[in-house]
């Protein structure tokens, strides 16, 4: 698609500049652990993202230049590469970032550059900045994640219902998270949840995400134990770790006696998790992923969320893209100049993206709030059923509470 420069009556093209036409741009960014286009090694979190990427990339219809930036683990490192991104490469839009940590500096850099940043699929409670004017985020946060367990689930009409009586009250949960920004935001969102629907909270720990030994998890569960607690809220955005935390489980009790295990979305989504010895039995908490409304076959809500986001992209890059008019000015008889047209683009991708209601493809509706959430966000519990992960019911979950 082209932009084309029109000139009104009684403008005459003094400059052949003034009568080409203009070709828009067409980039967009996405900002990741890795740079490299398809990782081969292991199941990642970079992988699974890489792959949503690529597939969206396959449609037919698909026009955009992908720009891969690494978010790297030093505090500069996101500020480098989205200044690369913004300024060098010249994309319209990034998206991303990997971890929660690289997608909150990425978020006030958006800000600071002016450049539509969507996020695919952390979770951090904190992660939009107050003044948000170009970050929209599709995965929702882990507040949301426990208001839909201790809410729509695990609500007390529900309990009452399913018990017959108060006693199932006297529930006793668990929290184990991991001991930084994220975990913190989310445990006492998920505190808070329980608290609401008056469930005792038996133990509140957290652990060291980074290197965690194996030692101190078993410290934690043996807590879990003395506290007999009835159900474990885990919070991890490490695979690695997800799947330490519940081996220690299985360390500590039998299967007769095992307490039931909730993972929240983070590491407890990803493939590396789900497809280990140590996902059997755990209910995952996570966005839902609609694989009856998906064109491709994903394996992963990670993978899913890259894939809308990079099709939500291309539609709004595409409505902007539509033939428009430019007038020539006093100082620029061509027509705007490329700084400036750069800056059209953007904003115009941002106020689509603003206005954006629409059924996507693997994840469903996304409209997003005056912050940049997406307001529409479905959950669901999976678990390991039948030989392959399966969404869980409300009737089904707490009859296995009980």
């Amino acid at each position: 698609m082209h932009f084309f420069l029109h000139i009104g009556v009684g403008w005459v093209c003094l400059f052949l500049a003034a009568c080409q036409a203009v070709t828009p741009f067409n980039a967009a960014g996405i900002l990741v652990e890795e740079t490299a286009d398809v990782p081969n090694v292991g199941v990642t979190l970079v992988a699974e993202q890489t792959s949503g990427y690529q597939q969206a990339g396959t449609a037919a219809d698909f026009d955009l230049v992908l720009k891969y930036a690494t978010e790297g683990s030093q505090e500069d490192d996101v500020q480098v590469a989205m200044r690369t991104l913004a300024e060098k490469e010249k994309v319209l839009v990034v998206l991303g970032a990997t971890s929660n940590e690289a997608s909150m500096r990425a978020a006030a850099l958006a800000n600071f550059f002016n450049v539509p940043l969507v996020i695919p699929n952390s979770t951090a409670d904190n992660l939009l900045p107050s003044n948000n004017l170009w970050s929209f985020r599709l995965s929702a946060p882990g507040e949301a994640h426990a208001a839909f367990l201790f809410g729509q689930i695990m609500n007390k009409q529900a309990l009452r219902q399913s018990q017959g009586d108060d006693s199932m009250l006297a529930l006793k949960i668990a929290i184990l998270y991991e001991q930084n920004t994220f975990g913190e935001s989310a445990a006492v969102a998920t505190a808070k949840a329980a608290m609401q629907q008056e469930l005792e909270i038996g133990l509140y720990a957290n652990f060291d995400p980074q290197n965690p030994d194996a030692a101190s998890l078993q410290e934690l569960v043996t807590g879990v134990w003395q506290q007999q607690a009835d159900l474990v809220y885990l919070i991890s955005s490490q695979a690695s770790v997800a799947r330490q935390l519940v081996q220690a489980m299985h360390n500590q009790y039998s299967a007769e006696f095992m307490p039931v295990v909730v993972g929240q979305a983070g590491g407890f989504s990803s493939l590396e998790f789900l497809q280990s010895p140590e996902a059997a039995g755990v209910y995952v908490l996570q966005q839902r992923l609609d694989p009856k409304n998906c064109p491709v076959d994903l394996h992963s809500i990670t993978e899913a969320q890259a894939y809308a986001a990079l099709y939500l992209v291309n539609y709004a890059v595409t409505v902007t893209q539509a033939p428009v008019v430019e007038k020539p000015t006093l100082k620029l008889p061509g027509g705007l100049t490329e700084k400036d047209r750069l800056t059209s683009q953007r904003e115009a991708v941002r106020d689509v993206l603003k206005a954006a209601n629409l059924d996507l493809p693997c994840l469903g509706p996304v409209a997003f709030d005056n912050m940049g959430q997406n307001k529409n966000v479905q959950f669901e519990l999976i678990t390991f059923r039948d030989g392959e992960f399966q969404p869980v019911s409300q009737e089904t979950f707490l009859e296995v509470l009980r």
